[in-house]
């Protein structure tokens, strides 16, 4: 069962990723010196709450998420774990655990 936990978070991850660079390659737009802000945000236009921000030097990335239950419903960028190697999910699995089936 882990296994197919760890395969299954590994090709969201890998999908998610491939997203974010293929689009981080055709939505960047060039400064007056040719180059791309550190700062890059990505919008997913097939769903309406997947917008990301990408620090383009480190790689983190930051989701937007809305807080509806507050007054005034306040959005804001959180961090959003990664999982580079398998020593990383495996991290974010003791960190959270697994669903009980």
């Amino acid at each position: 069962m882990r296994s197919y936990l760890m395969f299954a978070l590994c090709l969201v991850l890998a999908l998610a990723t491939t997203a974010l660079l293929v689009r981080g390659q055709t939505s960047g737009r060039p400064d007056a010196s040719g180059s791309t802000g550190r700062y890059q945000i990505f919008i997913n236009p097939n769903a309406r709450g997947d917008t990301f921000l990408l620090d383009t030097h480190t790689g983190r990335v930051w989701v937007h998420v809305e807080f509806p239950n507050l007054e005034g419903n306040p959005t804001v960028w959180k961090y959003e774990d990664r999982a580079d190697t398998l020593q990383d999910l495996n991290s974010l699995i003791d960190k959270y655990g697994t669903k009980k089936q």
